[in-house]
């Protein structure tokens, strides 16, 4: 059995490693892009980095494969970040994708949920996307972060998981609450490469809805200009029955869209 606290010292040499490149660059960050940069560069450093006679990925390959969860678990814990690249490799490719769903929905320690989400989003198997929108209507006491992560790893997954957020989304009768997510995520993934399927898929949130502002503004963000017709001819016909700040909401999301304001009041 692995001991544990060996591993200790590499994993807080991971820590030191980040805060020392954000100690010297951080006056250079001005943005989430340049955040997620310097991260993504810290992290690759100090994988080329010897500790001892080791470079970690030569440390983590002498772990048998029982003892990678629990060596994940550990990591989770006390790395400040996500776990090491290396490391992540390796559970992805050797660890069942059961026990890693395991530890996303049920683990009672939270970094250990959360960086088995992140896991399930690096796999790249899109098999995985059910278990993901599960993770969106937790229950738990860490409901909102625990939404958030499975949210990115969906978007993580790519492409290949829009057919089932689309499926998923087909199938709820009144989006509501963290519905959203589901819907933000196949926005998020279709970001630059617009598609019919998930155009009609926002069009019928739209109109199936209660809480048309939200909607109008999630087909916004997609920027697909044919929502114009559709959101002007929502306030055309509902001017009357429809809020003043879900009004505000459309009007704001339609010029937002390129269109008009002309004939609506």
């Amino acid at each position: 059995m692995i001991d544990l606290n060996s591993y200790n010292e590499i994993l807080e040499s991971y820590n030191l490693e980040i805060q020392m490149k954000f100690e010297d660059a951080m006056q250079y960050v001005s943005n989430p892009g340049d955040y997620a940069l310097l991260m993504k560069e810290a992290r690759l450093q100090w994988e080329k980095k010897y500790i001892g006679t080791k470079t970690p990925e030569e440390y983590f390959k002498d772990v048998m494969p029982e003892d990678l969860i629990a060596l994940f678990k550990r990591a989770s814990v006390v790395c400040d970040e996500f776990i090491p690249q290396s490391l992540a490799l390796r559970i992805i490719n050797e660890v069942e994708s059961d026990d890693i769903v395991e530890l996303a929905k049920n683990s009672d320690i939270i970094e250990v949920r959360t960086a088995a989400i992140e896991l399930l989003g690096l796999s790249g198997n899109t098999m995985l996307s059910d278990s993901l929108m599960d993770l969106l209507y937790d229950e738990s006491e860490y409901s909102d972060l625990v939404a958030e992560k499975a949210r990115k790893a969906l978007v993580e997954l790519g492409p290949g998981s829009k057919e089932y957020l689309e499926k998923r989304i087909a199938e709820i009768t009144s989006p509501a609450g963290n519905d959203f997510h589901l819907i933000i995520a196949l926005i998020e993934i279709n970001t630059g490469n617009k598609s019919d399927s998930t155009y009609l898929a926002l069009k019928e949130v739209f109109h199936k809805t209660e809480e048309k502002a939200l909607a109008a503004r999630c087909l916004a963000d997609y920027g697909d200009g044919r929502a114009v017709t559709l959101l002007r001819g929502y306030l055309y016909k509902n001017q009357d029955k429809t809020d003043p700040e879900t009004i505000l909401e459309i009007q704001g999301s339609i010029l937002n869209l390129g269109g008009s304001l002309e004939g609506l009041g």
